[in-house]
């Protein structure tokens, strides 16, 4: 545990989560180009981690968010 009680593998989850719903407010990124800014090999990858994260599907949260 570092310093604060978070590990590094906590503080990159939550590094990436924080970015992921930062870059899918830019419609110019596909998901892919997202998946990749955050360092996962795949879409796949990304999309599972998103869904744990805000129980949805990074095309659903994005969706949802520009209809607003």
């Amino acid at each position: 545990m570092g310093e604060r009680g978070i590990t590094w593998k906590q503080l990159l989850d939550r590094t990436r989560e924080q970015l992921a719903h930062q870059y899918l407010e830019d419609e110019g990124l596909s998901l892919l180009d997202i998946a990749l800014l955050l360092g996962y090999s795949d879409q796949g990858t990304f999309t599972r981690s998103f869904r744990r994260w805000s129980g949805t599907t990074p095309l659903v949260y994005r969706k949802r968010l520009l209809s607003k």
